[in-house]
């Protein structure tokens, strides 16, 4: 999920290259954080490197001006297969990325109707982070796509994670340790008031997986899923009349929720919690963290994530 919806993001992207196809892509060096900037059209993102050779953050820096700039031109070029639902996609796309968001959309298909577009910015995460992986020595690579995170550790290396309970708030209410060994490389979070349009009522899900794209689509699906269906409680409009090229057309997505009961809330948390072992079970994430109105529910895979040297469950975390 990009700070737009995904729909917009369709949009802006068509909007881009028919605007100005000489616009280049802005890589630049924030001096303050030590993070490259990466801006072309809707893509923005942040990517942190630490490497034992100081010289690597500046070749980096020079060598992704040029792969950044065809992102968007490519994701451009197959948009209309990338807004078709994937299981009517007769042939898979030519692009690397557009290819993943294909292979990412197809494993979750049959959790709901999808598009490969439900994974774009998990995807785009990704990419980058292999191809800054590919062509330098680094120890850590972390590439933040508005929320939705590709990252590589090298050996004995760590990477702290916060997981909010509110998309729309910065308050830190668990943390986690990723460690070099653990089965994840992606983190993604979804809300129906967060960047993308939600079918549900969940404030926040946050997912941990292999990948960043699958990451992605799983925090939606999951998101979409904390929900009370057919509840008066919950206001829904068509995704088309809020944006007219939404790929969710005619479906309802949540605008308002009003105040809800315990059992309100508990069911709620329940629908989504199932739909997280679902895929847990399928090996499709490693874990899930859902939250709705101060409560929340965990599913994690039996390997654990690691603290330091100690094995240490998510769903052990004091929630």
């Amino acid at each position: 999920m990009w700070q737009i919806t995904k729909a917009i993001l369709g949009q802006r992207m068509l909007a881009v290259v028919a605007r100005d196809k000489m616009e280049k892509a802005f890589v630049a060096l924030d001096q303050k954080t030590n993070r490259i900037v990466m801006r072309h059209g809707p893509i923005d993102l942040f990517v942190k490197i630490d490497a034992d050779d100081p010289n690597v953050l500046g070749a980096a820096l020079r060598f992704m001006n040029e792969p950044l700039g065809e992102i968007l031109p490519s994701l451009c070029e197959e948009l209309p297969v990338l807004l078709t639902n994937v299981e009517h996609i007769a042939f898979p796309p030519k692009g690397t990325i557009a290819e993943k968001m294909c292979e990412s959309a197809a494993s979750f298909s049959g959790f709901d109707m999808v598009t490969p577009m439900i994974s774009v910015a998990g995807s785009v995460a990704d990419y980058v982070c292999g191809l800054i992986d590919d062509n330098f020595e680094t120890r850590r690579i972390i590439v933040n796509n508005g929320g939705d995170i590709a990252f590589k550790l090298d050996q004995d290396q760590t990477m702290a994670v916060g997981i909010c309970d509110d998309v729309t708030a910065p308050d830190i209410s668990t943390t986690v340790t990723l460690g070099w060994l653990d089965p994840v490389g992606g983190i993604a979070t979804s809300g129906w008031r967060g960047r993308s349009f939600s079918l549900g009522i969940a404030d926040a899900v946050t997912v941990l997986a292999t990948t960043a794209s699958q990451a992605d689509t799983a925090a939606t699906l999951i998101a979409n899923a904390v929900d009370l269906p057919g509840s008066p409680k919950v206001i829904r409009q068509s995704a088309i009349e809020l944006s007219p090229d939404s790929d969710l057309e005619e479906r309802k997505v949540t605008v308002d929720v009003g105040a809800l009961s315990q059992p309100e809330i508990s069911q709620a948390l329940l629908n989504g919690t199932e739909i997280a072992e679902c895929m847990k079970a399928a090996g499709l994430i490693h874990s899930a963290y859902l939250s709705l109105r101060g409560h929340r529910r965990v599913v994690c895979s039996p390997v654990g994530v690691r603290t330091g040297s100690n094995s240490h469950q998510l769903n052990h975390i004091a929630i």
